[in-house]
């Protein structure tokens, strides 16, 4: 049986290698996206079976990439766990409309909470 995909995307290097890390070790295989301007299109490529995507990040917000991955019919399909530290329910509200992000989750992150979205979108698939 092949191991789900997940792309993580966050431009906080050390966060990412460390969140990379932990996911791998919990059996999948990951892919760590740390320019947010290639996020769609490393998305795009991998196809994964997830998406963890950041927020805040510099060039490119999560906002603006959740919204590319809805409108791109390659994409639209994959479900998105936003992580974040920044984040208020109307900006929340806003995510859910886009119909590709499933969960959100905040930083800094129970693993455990983490592990149980994953698990859930890994029996989806």
């Amino acid at each position: 049986m092949e191991k789900p995909v997940i792309v993580i995307v966050d431009d906080d290097t050390e966060y990412l290698e460390e969140l990379e890390d932990l996911i791998r070790a919990s059996g999948y295989e990951v892919k760590g996206v740390s320019d947010p301007l290639r996020a769609v299109a490393a998305i795009e490529s991998t196809k994964p079976d997830a998406v963890l995507l950041d927020l805040k990040m510099d060039e490119k917000d999560g906002f603006e990439i959740a919204r590319e991955l809805s409108e791109n019919p390659t994409t639209a399909g994959i479900p998105v766990i936003v992580v974040t530290g920044y984040y208020n329910e109307e900006q929340l509200e806003r995510l859910k409309d886009s119909g590709v992000v499933r969960s959100f989750l905040t930083k800094p992150l129970v693993i455990s909470d983490l592990m149980e979205k994953l698990e859930k979108v890994r029996g989806a698939v």
